[in-house]
């Protein structure tokens, strides 16, 4: 378990280190950030100065290595916009983020796992066509038409729910749909398949044949076999529900990190975009790391070394 830990967690550094790294590089190739920053009219010289303030007129290399010794103590300098630390700006923007992932984490695992139920136990029936179509509709349809889409229903044309906004329980339902329909497609299918796998093995047969019931071999024996791609599946969709957050944070005005990245990006904030990145990708590793210590405990004959 220790060498597990610590490869896992030597590929966690090297992981971050890798993605900070690549972000580094493409925000200074995208255009020099003094000159976006400074006000309407400057000179050169006045371009120059800011530029010199802000510890971008020193050569790439410089500014990179300074970049990773600060990094290393979680200092990723003020922002430009703002004037105070970085991580503390992501910092005060990550609840609003995880409240949504985690909520529509739960929407769309909750509809995901039931339509894969569904279209396993009730094959070649009503059900299952139901089922699949939902599931493809919501695998197939755009995040930001399906967000579009549900505030003309829900806010403009039934108002019952408010387009935009953060704080109130209902501001979460229409976020938390269009960022769970993303994932939803993908679970049932997952779920349907590694359920009908296992059902067709030799232990169902075993267990039926001692008298259990289809759904007691189905949830004591068919569903802990069945946990492992799905734990899998859910440690890649959590990681990729926070990190892809940008559009449906966008669509609702949500204040999370996703919208605090476009709005960044756009004003050439470097160290606060580079925090985001260290910290998305530091959680998104620690995530699958999680993921991998749970197959020990899901199936014993696995040996986590």
């Amino acid at each position: 378990m220790g060498r597990f830990l610590a490869a896992r967690l030597w590929q966690l550094v090297v992981a971050v280190w890798g993605v900070s790294t690549i972000s580094f590089l493409l925000l200074h190739l995208s255009g020099d950030p003094a000159a976006l920053l400074a006000p309407p009219g400057s000179s050169a010289q006045q371009i120059a100065e800011l530029a010199r303030r802000l510890g971008l007129d020193r050569p790439l290399a410089v500014q990179y290595a300074a970049f990773l010794v600060h990094a290393v103590r979680g200092d990723f300098g003020a922002s430009f916009t703002q004037g105070v630390p970085a991580l503390s700006v992501v910092l005060s923007r990550l609840p609003a983020t995880l409240l949504l992932t985690v909520a529509a984490l739960a929407f769309g695992w909750t509809i995901g796992l039931a339509l894969g139920v569904i279209t396993a136990v009730w094959r070649r029936g009503a059900m299952e066509f139901l089922a699949s179509a939902l599931a493809v509709v919501g695998q197939g349809m755009p995040v930001f038409w399906f967000g579009l889409l549900l505030i003309i229903v829900f806010a403009v044309r039934l108002r019952l729910l408010p387009s935009s906004g953060y704080g109130a329980p209902e501001n979460l339902v229409l976020p938390a749909i269009t960022l769970g329909a993303v994932s939803m497609a993908g679970v049932a299918r997952m779920a349907r398949a590694t359920l009908l796998e296992q059902m067709g093995q030799d232990y169902v047969r075993t267990a039926a044949s001692k008298g259990l019931g289809f759904w007691t071999v189905l949830a004591r024996h068919v569903g802990r076999n069945a946990a492992i791609p799905v734990v899998t599946l859910m440690a890649l969709d959590l990681g990729a529900l926070l990190g892809g957050a940008v559009v449906t944070e966008t669509i609702f005005a949500w204040p999370g990190v996703g919208q605090l990245a476009v709005n960044s990006i756009g004003a050439r904030d470097f160290p606060v975009v580079q925090a985001i990145v260290v910290v998305v990708s530091a959680m998104y590793a620690c995530i699958i790391m999680l993921a991998d210590l749970s197959y020990a405990w899901i199936d014993p004959r696995i040996r986590v070394e």
